[in-house]
């Protein structure tokens, strides 16, 4: 059987781009099963260089599988350990918390707020007199300050007497039904309402290393990064740039170097 050529060869491999090297590119469940690695190897304790041999899961800026290693949850969790709280002000903060758009050192300026008021009072004041910043668009929100504010501080009492009364909810899926009823004014779509209902019950609840869940829905985001990653290049913030179709000056860099 006659060789190809070289040139040949280059030019049907899809490992090439230009005159370099590109990055070997991995699939859906490949990318899906290196992600999930490398959180293991992290929680190993190994060193940052050997999480992964990817370059662009190595380099680039992707969200945690786990919502506990993320720097808001953990500001949370914290909060969440107040020795006087009970679950409605436990209730309270994570949905507050979530209505506000997640920021870092949020969660300790609400925790005092409910503090203040353990009826939620003080937190709903903040909330309607824009003490607190809680964008009509954070999340697809669709109530306004007012309702925000009544409802959240509602919704703990709400969480603790149903769980009194019917113990535990069952899963996830009945507590989220829950929250969007608690939290939904009339036909309102419920988008908001079943996020909150699916942080707080992600937020920190221990699971066995083999039932780590992987959401379907974070993992196709985070690998449309991937493929941005690959085709516009990392940023020195570690950023793409998917909305202008056109590469960002590290990657015209990079490829120039090619």
């Amino acid at each position: 059987m006659k060789r190809p050529s070289a040139s040949k060869a280059a030019s049907s491999s899809p490992q090439k781009k230009g005159k370099g090297d590109a990055p070997p590119r991995l699939g859906f469940y490949d990318f899906v099963a290196e992600r999930q690695a490398v959180l293991q190897r992290r929680r190993r304790g190994l060193d940052a260089s050997e999480w992964t041999s990817d370059p662009i899961l190595a380099k680039a800026r992707f969200c945690n599988i786990d919502r506990k290693d993320d720097a808001v949850t953990r500001e949370l969790l914290t909060e969440l350990e107040r020795p006087s709280w009970k679950l409605p002000q436990q209730v309270m903060l994570a949905a507050a918390l979530r209505f506000t758009g997640s920021r870092r050192g949020e969660a300790q300026r609400l925790a005092r707020l409910i503090d203040e008021d353990v009826g939620g009072g003080a937190l709903a004041a903040a909330l309607e007199s824009n003490d607190i910043k809680c964008g009509v668009g954070t999340y697809q929100m669709t109530l306004n300050r007012r309702q925000v504010g009544s409802r959240i501080a509602s919704l703990g009492a709400a969480v603790a007497d149903r769980v009194s009364e019917q113990g535990a909810f069952g899963d996830m899926a009945e507590a989220s039904d829950f929250v969007a009823e608690a939290m939904t004014f009339g036909a309102r779509p419920q988008f908001s309402a079943n996020e909150t209902a699916k942080a707080f019950a992600r937020a920190g609840r221990p699971r066995k290393p083999q039932k780590i869940a992987i959401d379907v829905e974070q993992a196709l985001c985070e690998f449309a990064k991937y493929e941005a990653y690959r085709s516009t290049g990392i940023t020195p913030m570690k950023r793409f740039s998917p909305a202008t179709g056109t590469e960002t000056p590290a990657a015209a860099k990079a490829e120039a170097a090619a």
